[in-house]
């Protein structure tokens, strides 16, 4: 009877965890997921570990499979990627349909962006809700800067959930500054959702997984009223036109005693009269034109002040060689010859108005300089025009080898260096003609006419004849350690030492070296040798022992 009631028991149990995965995978299978994707310019921009942001999204986005979408329907809506300085650039990019056979179109969508425009984050929203219809399910916004273009997206989220529109918004910031992050941020918070931060390739494919794997939310309970909750304030800043704005500043009670203040946070004070200072905050550390307001914040619910403020000067910089965009770095401003900040290529960042210096080291050839006067309210592209120049990387071997001479270079021109390169990474140069030389102690070489040509990175292969040696160490008896260390001399007809090689292991191993005249020097822990002196011929290996005493 126990045994038959267990049985009863286990069955139960599992048709209670059978049943319950079927419920999770229809309610995820229900729930349509639709993915909104940074096209604006400021994708063009470098996440903390130097990869550029474009090339991380659609590295992750290659990679994707459709099982992590467990049977959703997935969807793609660009911005910011055909027009510059079009705040209406966004765009159904890809249809709802399933996951098997949307994501390499999705991919492909991805692959096929050159980010150029702005950030229309509320517009793009609004677009994806009518796309989603009488659907339920997830929007996965992946962005690298707050909206530049519309009212505050926050307040548009929030409006959804007090509404209980059946759409989530998911929100993965990737690389932003701290002020991008907090918009970024409340967004998610007004929607319900975690932000996700996404620094690196890894923790863009990582976030991209938990939303997908995201469950519809649970029913939502009434908000309980703690005291935090009745005396709740928010900020918010536009300009006039209506235009989401991010603002700080400080509120001011009827003692005197002054709090700090910013837009997309949350505080909690006593109900009562304050004033409110607030505006802009620009990148040369002060606020732009501060407006002053007597506010009152009710003595229960949430008081939500929105502030109209004046427009700073924005700015962004970009990067061209040959009429071309190309990868910038950071630039610095300057007014009379005194820094004042730095900017980061391709993002957008409030100055105050003025007429400034701009100063960025692109590489060698490319110290690049340029003056630009910005006006309050102004949009303005800082252009840096640069000099072609590609990344060159020249694999030297010697003939008959397939693995590169690790040694440093020069490019000349003329019988001037150029450049010096790099073995591995190589440098930035200008297409043309050079002669390649490397002074190594072994195997020092010149080869003229390389070519170098327009393009993106090229690795240019090249061979050189050289001899090979085997030196090794000959022992009467035991070798008193298996550290074979040795040196190789080359020497001149007069027996003169013209270089010394680092120290290498004559155990055999093939050693690469230029044809000449060479003697051994060992070393003294091994003990005792005969003077070892050889000939190497290009073209041929040869075996060279060390004989001990």
């Amino acid at each position: 009877m126990t045994k038959i009631i267990n049985i009863i028991l286990l069955l139960t149990v599992l048709c209670i965890v059978f049943d319950s995965q079927v419920v999770v995978a229809q309610d995820r299978a229900a729930r349509s997921l639709y993915v909104i994707f940074d096209g604006s310019n400021s994708m063009w921009g470098e996440l903390p570990d130097k990869s550029r942001k474009i090339k991380v999204a659609r590295d992750v986005f290659n990679r994707l499979d459709a099982s992590l979408f467990a049977g959703r329907d997935v969807a793609l809506r660009l911005y910011g990627h055909r027009r510059a300085g079009d705040c209406s650039d966004t765009e159904l990019a890809v249809p709802f349909g399933p996951a098997d056979s949307t994501l390499s179109k999705i991919s492909k969508q991805v692959n096929a962006v050159s980010p150029r425009g702005k950030t229309p984050i509320t517009r793009s929203l609004q677009a994806a809700l009518t796309d989603f219809g009488d659907r339920a399910g997830d929007i996965l916004l992946i962005s690298d800067g707050i909206e530049t273009c519309d009212a505050d997206p926050c307040e548009l989220v929030r409006t959804w959930r007090e509404t209980k529109v059946n759409v989530r918004v998911h929100v993965v910031g990737l690389g932003l500054t701290d002020m991008a992050r907090d918009a970024m941020q409340c967004i998610a918070d007004a929607s319900g959702t975690q932000y996700l931060d996404a620094n690196s390739d890894m923790e863009l494919a990582s976030a991209i997984k938990q939303t997908a794997a995201s469950k519809a939310p649970a029913a939502r309970k009434p908000d309980p009223q703690p005291q935090s909750a009745r005396l709740e304030f928010k900020l918010s800043g536009v300009d006039k036109k209506g235009h989401y704005l991010p603002v700080k500043g400080t509120l001011t009670n009827a003692s005197g005693k002054v709090v700090e203040v910013k837009s997309n946070h949350r505080y909690v004070f006593d109900g009562g009269a304050y004033t409110l200072k607030a505006g802009v905050p620009t990148l040369n550390g002060k606020t732009f034109q501060p407006v002053s307001k007597k506010i009152k914040i009710k003595k229960q619910g949430s008081t939500v002040i929105q502030v109209v403020v004046p427009r700073p000067a924005q700015i962004v910089t970009r990067f061209f060689a040959k009429g071309k965009e190309i990868r910038g770095v950071n630039a610095t401003a300057y007014q009379k010859g005194q820094k004042l900040f730095n900017v980061r290529p391709g993002e957008d960042h409030f100055v105050l108005p003025g007429t400034y210096d701009f100063a960025a080291s692109l590489n060698k050839d490319n110290q690049l300089k340029t003056t630009a006067t910005v006006a309050a309210g102004e949009d303005k592209v800082i252009e840096f025009q640069a000099v072609e120049t590609v990344r060159a990387v020249f694999k030297v071997m010697a003939k008959g080898q397939d693995k590169p001479i690790r040694q440093h270079q020069e490019l000349l021109r003329d019988g001037k260096v150029m450049y010096k390169i790099h073995w591995n990474n190589g440098a930035d140069v200008q297409p043309g003609v050079y002669t390649l030389r490397s002074d190594g102690s072994l195997t020092p070489y010149q080869i003229d006419n390389v070519k170098v040509v327009s393009g993106g990175k090229q690795v240019i292969a090249l061979t050189v004849p050289f001899a090979t040696v085997k030196p090794r160490y000959v022992f009467k008896t035991k070798s008193p350690s298996k550290d074979y260390r040795c040196w190789l001399v080359r020497i001149d007809a007069n027996g003169k030492t013209v270089a010394t090689s680092k120290a290498k292991q004559c155990d055999g191993r093939e050693i690469t070296v230029v044809e000449g005249r060479y003697k051994i020097r060992v070393w003294s822990r091994l003990g005792k040798f005969e003077p070892t002196e050889f000939s190497a011929v290009t073209g041929q290996t040869s075996e060279v022992l060390i004989q001990e005493k």
